[in-house]
Formats: C-alpha cells, sequence, structure tokens
C-alpha cells in the first residue's frame, strides 16, 4: 500500500539439464506499475481574534516510500496581513518522512484590534509545490476564520451621574461637565457631551466639556474608532440673575410747606434699575413718627430736622441667587433758610461704567442726566461734605480712581443739594505670562498650556479676537486634528482681559520613504543595458533622505555623487541597500527602507523568452520571468509583435483593463423603400471605427421586424445569427468598416421598420447618438388580375345595362386618374379619383359613337401608367 515508483523484475533463465538448448535471449524483464494514493490536506480552521496564534495542521494519508517536502504560506482573504492589520504573513517547508496520517504544523500570529468587524474576516493557507515525492494534495487550501471579538468599545451602560454636583447656577454658568459623572470612560472610549440627545450626530458634539449657557447637555461614552456610543445621561443647568435693589440716591425734604418747601417723599424715586422690593425705616431722630403709604411716600411735614435712614430690600431672587439692599438717607431741613440748590440730588445715569482698565479717563457729568439749575451749578467734589469748597473740583475730568460726589452748588447762598455718589474702581488687566506649545505626529490630539499672572483666568478660543470660547483653565485638550492649529489664550480679573497670546498646537508631517522597488542592473553591458543605477529612482515620492550599503557581495561596491553605484565588473548576486530620511520633526520619526539591486550577466537569457538579460533591463522587463505582464504571451514574442511586454491589455484587452470609451457608428440603407408585398428586398448595415483604437467583442442586433421574412445574408465581417438578430464581429481595427447584407421578403403591406443598435463592445462606445439606424419601408399589395375595365364596350344609352365606363378594384386606388381622346387626339374627358361614374358624356354633350383611347393612372409610383381604347356604342 506504499505509494512508489514503478517497480521492474528481471527473470534469468540457466542451468539447463538434459539435451535443453538456452536460447539466446534467456533474460526477461516484467515491471508492476503502482497504484496506491497518498494524499495531503489542511483543514479549515475558525481561531478568535484573542488568540496569539492559529496553529494549522497538514495531514498525509497513506504511506509514501520517500521523503518530501510542501511548500506552505498564507495569502490574504477579507483579513490581510501586516502592523495594525489581521494577522502577520508566514511561510515555511513542511519536511514529511512518508508515513500514513503523519502532520507537520504551522503557526500563524493574529493581531488583536479593537475594530467591530462583521462579518468575520478570513484568510488562506495553501500549500504548494511538492518535491521529493508522489503525493496527490486532496484540499490545497486552509481557510482561516478570525471569529471578531470585539464591540463597541462605549459599552452598554451609561455614565453614573453624581447628582449631588449642583445645576443651578447664579448670573454666570463656567461649569465643567466632566464634574457630573463619577466613573471613568471604558478603555478604547473617551467621555464626551452633546447638546443633541442622540450622541451620533458628532457635529453637535462639544469641544472640550466646559458649559457656558443655560440648556440641556448629554453626556455619554464614545468609541470614535466604531463611531457608536454608550446610552446617555442627561444633566440641565439652568441659570438665574442676582437681583438688584437700584442705584440709591439721598434727598432732602422740609419740615413745612413754608416758602413753598416740599414735604413729600417719593422712596422709588430715590432708586434707578431697582427690581421688585419693600421699604423700611431703620432710623430717625429722636421724636420723629414716620409712615411709609402702600405707595412708598413720606410725608415729612411736622417731623424733626435730621437724617431719616430707609432701606430697600428685593423681593424676586430665585435661588442660588440672593436678594439685594440698598440704602437712601431723607435729610429733613428748614426750608424757610433761602437756597437755590434744591432738595433733590443730581439724577444717576447708571450707564457709563465705573470700573476701568489699567487707566482712568472719565468726565463726572457723564453718570448724570441733570444740567445746571437757573442759580445753582452742577459740582464734584472729592469730599462727602458739598460745603466744603476747598474740596471742589475744577475740572470734571478725572484720572484717578475714588469715590466722587456730585451736587447742585448755590454759591451765593453757599448752600448744596443732596449729593450723588460715584465710586470709580480702578483693576488692573492680567498677563498671560507663559504659553507651552504640544505637537504630534501625523494626527492627534494634543494639550497646550498656559500661566497667567497672580488672580488671572485663562480662556481659550479660537482665534485672535471674537471666535469660538473653547474652555477655561491652565490647559487645552484639542480635539484630534491633522493640520497645524494655532489657539488663543486670554487672562481675565476684575472685569479686565489681556491681549490673547498665541499657542500653536504643530502637526507635523511623517517623513516617507515613498514606494521601493527592487531592480535588476547588468555587471556585464549587452545592447546598452546599464550597468549603473540611481539608487534614487527606485523610490517613488520619498523625502529626503541618504543611502548606505547592507549587503555587498563584491565588498568593493560605493555609492557615489548623486547616490549613483557604478557595478561594472562587480561579482554578480543580490546588493542590499537602505535608505533613511533625514527630514523627521519631534515626535515624528525618521523611516527606513531596503532595495535590493540584482546584479546579472545581462548577455545571458535567464528565462528563455528570447530577450537577453540587457535588454530586458532596457525593456523593465524581469528578466527571471519569460512572461512578465501575465497576459499568456512570452516577452520576445510580444517585441517581435510590436506589442508592450509590460501591459497585460495589450493585445488582450479585457473588461478589467478599464479602456477609456470608444466610437462607432452604424448606418444602414435598404434597396427598395417602396416594394410590393412578396418582393425581396436587400438591407444594408454598415458599422465603422470612427476612431484609431482596436475595439473588439462587437454586437450589433439586426431582429426582424414580423413584416419581414429573412431570406439569407452576407457578411464582410463576424457573423450574423438570423434567429437572434446578432451580428457578433471578434475585432474592428482603426478606422475600419464592415457590412452586413440581409436579404429579406416582404410579407405585409404598410408602414414597416428595420432598426440595428450597436448593443456591445469593447472598450465601450461612448457616444451613443450614432449607435443606432432604422431604415423605413413602404409596402404595397400587389394589383389583383381581375383588376381593370371590366369591359372596354360600354353602351350609355341609360337602359340600367352597361351604361358606365366600369374599372374594378377601384376601391384600392383611391388617387386614381382617367383621361379620354378622341381618334384625333383631343381630350374629351378627364376625372381625378374616378369613381366609375362616366356616362359618355364629353365637354359638348353625349359623344357620338366610335373608338376612343385612354390613360389610366393609378395613382401608386410602383404601378405603370395604363393606355388602351374603349369603344362607345348607342
Amino acid at each position: 500500500t506504499t505509494v512508489e515508483a514503478d517497480e521492474v523484475i528481471t527473470v534469468t533463465l540457466s542451468n539447463q539439464s538434459g539435451n535443453a538448448i538456452l536460447a539466446v535471449d534467456n533474460i526477461g524483464t516484467s515491471s508492476f506499475t503502482d497504484d496506491d494514493i497518498a494524499t495531503l490536506s489542511v483543514a479549515d480552521i475558525s481561531i478568535s481574534e484573542a488568540s496569539s496564534v492559529v496553529t494549522v495542521t497538514t495531514t498525509l494519508t497513506g504511506d509514501v516510500a520517500a521523503a518530501f517536502t510542501v511548500d506552505i504560506a498564507t495569502s490574504n482573504g477579507t483579513a490581510t496581513s501586516g502592523v495594525g492589520n489581521d494577522y502577520t504573513a508566514n511561510n515555511t517547508t513542511l519536511n514529511f518522512a512518508g508515513n500514513n496520517a503523519e502532520t507537520q504544523t504551522f503557526n500563524v500570529t493574529i493581531l488583536e484590534d479593537f475594530a467591530v468587524e462583521s462579518p468575520d474576516e478570513i484568510f488562506n493557507i495553501t500549500l504548494t509545490n511538492i518535491t521529493g515525492g508522489l503525493v496527490t494534495i486532496l484540499d490545497n487550501t486552509a481557510i482561516v476564520t478570525i471569529l471578531d471579538n470585539d464591540s463597541c468599545s462605549a459599552g452598554g451602560v451609561p455614565p453614573t451621574l453624581d447628582g449631588a454636583v449642583v445645576s443651578q447656577f447664579c448670573d454666570v454658568i463656567n461649569q465643567n461637565l466632566d464634574a457630573y459623572v463619577s466613573n471613568m470612560a471604558p478603555v478604547n472610549s473617551e467621555l464626551m457631551w452633546s447638546t443633541n440627545a442622540d450622541p451620533l450626530v458628532t457635529s453637535d458634539h462639544l469641544v472640550g466639556s466646559i458649559a457656558v449657557a443655560a440648556d440641556t447637555y448629554f453626556g455619554f461614552f464614545y468609541d470614535a474608532l466604531n463611531s457608536c456610543a454608550s446610552p446617555t445621561i442627561s444633566v440641565s443647568l439652568t441659570l438665574s440673575t442676582t437681583a438688584f435693589a437700584g442705584t440709591p440716591s439721598d434727598g432732602q425734604a422740609c419740615d413745612s410747606t413754608a416758602d413753598g418747601g416740599n414735604t413729600i417723599i417719593d422712596l422709588d424715586d430715590q432708586l434707578t434699575g431697582e427690581d421688585a422690593g419693600s421699604w423700611v425705616l431703620i432710623t430717625s431722630p429722636a421724636g420723629a413718627s414716620i409712615t411709609i403709604t402702600a405707595g412708598n411716600v413720606v410725608n415729612f411735614i411736622g417731623q424733626p430736622f435730621g437724617d431719616y435712614d430707609f432701606t430697600y430690600t428685593t423681593s424676586g431672587a430665585v435661588a442660588p441667587c440672593g436678594d439685594d439692599t440698598a440704602s437712601v438717607t431723607i435729610e429733613v431741613i428748614d426750608c424757610t433758610i433761602p437756597c437755590d440748590s434744591g432738595n433733590m440730588a443730581p439724577v444717576l445715569d447708571i450707564s457709563p461704567a465705573t470700573n476701568f482698565c489699567d487707566t482712568v479717563n472719565q468726565d463726572l457729568n457723564d453718570y448724570t442726566t441733570s444740567v445746571d439749575l437757573p442759580n445753582a451749578v452742577l459740582t464734584w467734589s472729592a469730599n462727602p461734605d458739598p460745603l466744603e469748597v476747598v474740596n471742589h473740583l475744577a475740572n470734571t475730568v478725572i484720572n484717578a480712581p475714588g469715590t466722587y460726589y456730585g451736587f447742585f452748588y448755590d454759591a451765593v447762598n453757599s448752600c448744596a443739594s443732596p449729593v450723588l455718589e460715584i465710586n470709580i474702581v480702578l483693576n488692573f488687566s492680567p498677563t498671560v505670562d507663559t504659553t507651552t506649545p504640544d505637537s504630534v505626529c501625523g494626527s492627534g490630539a494634543m494639550t497646550l498650556e498656559a500661566t497667567a499672572s497672580v488672580g488671572g483666568t485663562l480662556n481659550w478660543f479660537d482665534s485672535p479676537t471674537g471666535g469660538v470660547f473653547l474652555g477655561t483653565g491652565l490647559t487645552f485638550s484639542t480635539p484630534t486634528i491633522t493640520t497645524t492649529t494655532t489657539y488663543y489664550v486670554e487672562a481675565t480679573a476684575n472685569g479686565c482681559t489681556s491681549v490673547r497670546e498665541a499657542v500653536i498646537a504643530s502637526v507635523n508631517i511623517q517623513p516617507t520613504t515613498g514606494s521601493a522597488s527592487n531592480v535588476s542592473v547588468c555587471s556585464v553591458s549587452d545592447n546598452g543595458a546599464p550597468t549603473s543605477l540611481d539608487l534614487d529612482s527606485t523610490l517613488v515620492g520619498a523625502n529626503a533622505g541618504s543611502w548606505i550599503i547592507i549587503t555587498d557581495p563584491s565588498g568593493t561596491a560605493t555609492i557615489g555623487t548623486d547616490n549613483i553605484v557604478d557595478f561594472a565588473g562587480l561579482m554578480n548576486g543580490d546588493y542590499i541597500f537602505s535608505y533613511t530620511t533625514n527630514t523627521a520633526i519631534a515626535p515624528c520619526v525618521n523611516g527606513t527602507v531596503q532595495v535590493t539591486v540584482t546584479v546579472i550577466d545581462c548577455i545571458v537569457d535567464t528565462d528563455g523568452d528570447g530577450l537577453t538579460d540587457g535588454e530586458e533591463l532596457i525593456l523593465g522587463t524581469d528578466p527571471n520571468d519569460s512572461d512578465t505582464d501575465d497576459d499568456t504571451i512570452e516577452d520576445g514574442e510580444e517585441v517581435m509583435n510590436g506589442t508592450d511586454p509590460l501591459d497585460p491589455c495589450d493585445p488582450n484587452l479585457t473588461s478589467a483593463c478599464n479602456p477609456a470609451d470608444t466610437d462607432m457608428e452604424i448606418t444602414k440603407t435598404v434597396d427598395n423603400a417602396t416594394p410590393m408585398v412578396g418582393e425581396q428586398i436587400m438591407f444594408t448595415v454598415t458599422l465603422t471605427n470612427l476612431t484609431v483604437d482596436r475595439i473588439i467583442d462587437i454586437v450589433v442586433t439586426d431582429l426582424l421586424d414580423s413584416g419581414f421574412e429573412y431570406v439569407s445574408h452576407t457578411a464582410s465581417l463576424g457573423a450574423y445569427n438570423e434567429t437572434t438578430g446578432e451580428w457578433e464581429i471578434a475585432e474592428l481595427l482603426d478606422n475600419e468598416s464592415a457590412a452586413l447584407e440581409i436579404m429579406v421578403t416582404v410579407l405585409e403591406e404598410g408602414i414597416l421598420e428595420n432598426t440595428a443598435a450597436l448593443t456591445e463592445s469593447l472598450p465601450n462606445d461612448g457616444i451613443t447618438a450614432n449607435n443606432i439606424a432604422t431604415v423605413t419601408v413602404e409596402a404595397n399589395s400587389p394589383i389583383p388580375a381581375e383588376c381593370g375595365l371590366v369591359f372596354n364596350q360600354f353602351s350609355p344609352n341609360a337602359d340600367g345595362t352597361n351604361d358606365l365606363l366600369v374599372i374594378s378594384c377601384i376601391d384600392l386606388f383611391p388617387n386614381i386618374t382617367l383621361e379620354i381622346f378622341d381618334r384625333y387626339g383631343n381630350s374629351v374627358f378627364e376625372g381625378q379619383q374616378y369613381d366609375n361614374t362616366w356616362d359618355g358624356t364629353g365637354k359638348n354633350g353625349d359623344l357620338p359613337n366610335g373608338t376612343y383611347f385612354y390613360i389610366l393612372n393609378l395613382g401608386q409610383d410602383n404601378l405603370d401608367v395604363k393606355k388602351g381604347w374603349i369603344q362607345i356604342i348607342r
């Protein structure tokens, strides 16, 4: 049962006895043809992506007389090999001793990733090249299925909401949303926020986690690799406003109405811009008895002189904001003393700012809408006592912070109105002291840093002015970016803001070694084949770098100027050179690639294709492959035939070559456009290649209408199938034409059409306007034999018998014309669309008996005009 080569036995006759005589040929041979079978097979296997190695077993079934080897290697399916892919490519040679049930194993490393892949990916392991044994490969390919173990890294559980973190804010929101989540994001996902309940609408994702406006925000874990997310949580931020008790101003009232004094004060008039609230009296002179009416009006008539202090408290604050208070002092005076300054302080204008950054240059008059009184001047002082004239300001424009008091001053009577108090505050802008940029290679997220002067808060933006607010803090984490981007940071404190400073997030380009090609060069030249090589020509798209020699069989190779190596006279073999880029900017690193230069004797023809190795180097073909472009035609034959040995589509054009569109034109004619039913006519279809390109696999469809019957055809090229109507042409060269003649019999009368259309070609015909042609045929019925004059004698005598000249089948000829002539050639009757009603009447009455002549036109182009004689017998 052991598989072995056919065996031979030899039979020799000897030692005869008696009178036996041995023949001259006393040796015979016979052989045994081995009919045993041994097979190799490799089985499919499935393996989890989490497994680091898959082991594939190759099994020998049957004994083999001699040891043998077989090659085994991986190849890509939907799974691909290489770093960052699915598995590590491998190949080796398996050695079998030849024993039945013997097995050999082959290991392949599985590379785990985090991408969700569906369906499961596969790659192939294939047996080839059995040597040294008589073995059949029963199943040469094992399909390895990598069972995907990945799922969305974001998981199916939403972030854990920390309900203890406040979500109600007063006056301003600047909240890190991440504070509402108490657990970490799963591996390979990140905590993200959006204003959209659908976490997969990435355009609504927030840049960063800082919220500055009241809204509902949705938090979730997001797996960017697989574009998936966990369920969401929602956080609603609300914003309330601190109540404002208004800007107060003090006043004066009279204790009596003498001299027109005002005793009534509306407390609400002493406030500007206040929210809703209520008044209470805090202090008053001894003996005072004050009542605040429902309208917040107080009458001071009869009240003691002195200061009355009132407090106003708002009542509409919403937590966490609180209510506000303001205090107003009303001074009750003796109004009988003459003073033209009035008893009301100047009216406050709240629109100008009172807080300044770095410098003050402000006109105090801007803080009031009041103007001078007839006998009192609007005056400002740094002293709260308006009667301290020495402190009155000569210039209302100030340059220093402090508290200033405005009032109406009556210089004649040395008296003043109540004062308007203005507090001017000077703050200094903070500074951005340091900035720290960041960089990444290719693309990614970066962390930018900055520091501010004491008390400064750092705010990050996407432009030097205005723009989008990105976040607050000493650091800012950029989103994933692919190009260098400049961000901007400013410092703010006490309402003052610094100039924004640029901080650059640099995306550095990873240098590439380009696409490298191994090449061959001559050590001995033939027909001008190169013996030197510009190493740079083996790279496409490489960044700047330098070459070194890794392997040098001769030991004397050198890299010359412009990276040219001269191999003339050097030992044949593989020379390996390494190229390393030198333009990397950290964190990018320089890349390295190796190129193998095979040095050969170019006078020989290694692959036996009729071209020397030197000729093949000049052509660019592979001197070790007789059919470089794998089109089943050897390189030498293609060169001899004038086709391209590097182009698999020349001359074997296929759809896989994806050739450019071409253009052909169809024309069609008929030799008789008005035949009679039963006649034969000839259609001629002409197909012309209007380009200089070769066109193959052409199909023109010309299926005959039911009104025609096929008789025969003649094609100058290709073959026509009358059943399918397809005219197939294998090839049409540049500007070449082909013709198809189809003979048919006309079966029915009427308007008949015949159409020829181009339906297939390679390359495709890109201009369809001339891909179809139609001819129209007007078929007529033949004239029956009985059609014509019924009698050429008639007797128009009104006896009811043979009174009219009758033409049979007249209904077949609606355009018939009849003209009658006497024997002298004179026209005596003419009828258009004759209707069998002529009774022998001429232009001057009844015609006499005699012989007359007629011309009968049936009104059809394909029918002859008829002529003859008639006789009138009365």
